[in-house]
């Protein structure tokens, strides 16, 4: 049963039509390493290694946990005609305990959206990357999209992955 107020609930922040996103996420992955097949660009292919759910911390390590270098890979699909630059950004959280405070922001910067390109693969390093402790943490790839409420940060993908530690 709904119980009636004499309020109006919070408007939530619909985008406006002009603001639909250009393009969709086919892929949203966290790896390890990603090298490049050749010249890089937007349409140069790319391995990516270390692809995996879990990550096993080195013996001996002990939190908080420190990886030189990890990578964030997305496929974009264009879905629009219109040439768009968005800005992104990724937001990473422990999801076991989202109250402990661990939350990192790390912009990743813009993307271009043509006519010529339908699929775009991009990826990103974040170096260093600090995990405070072992368990699941969740990264969303963000992009900055504008809302009847202002400029908001819109999820558009979500991957995890699990800090596990040698034992």
């Amino acid at each position: 049963m709904q119980r009636r107020t004499g309020r109006s609930p919070p408007p939530s922040p619909i985008l406006s039509p002009m603001a639909q996103a250009p393009f969709s996420v086919q892929h949203f992955l966290t790896c390890l390493s990603v090298h490049w097949e050749g010249t890089p660009g937007p349409k140069t292919a790319r391995t990516l290694e270390g692809v995996g759910y879990n990550l096993k911390m080195s013996p001996g390590m002990e939190p908080p946990f420190r990886i030189e270098e990890l990578w964030l890979y997305a496929r974009f699909y264009r879905l629009r005609d219109a040439i768009k630059e968005r800005t992104f950004r990724a937001a990473m959280s422990r999801v076991a305990t989202p109250d402990d405070g661990y939350r990192r922001k790390v912009e990743l910067g813009k993307v271009r959206f043509t006519k010529s390109d339908g699929v775009i693969d991009v990826a990103w390093a974040i170096r260093p990357c600090i995990f405070r402790l072992a368990g699941l943490y969740e990264f969303r790839l963000q992009s900055r999209a504008k809302t009847l409420l202002g400029i908001r940060w819109k999820t558009v993908a979500t991957d995890y992955i699990m800090i596990e530690e040698h034992r």
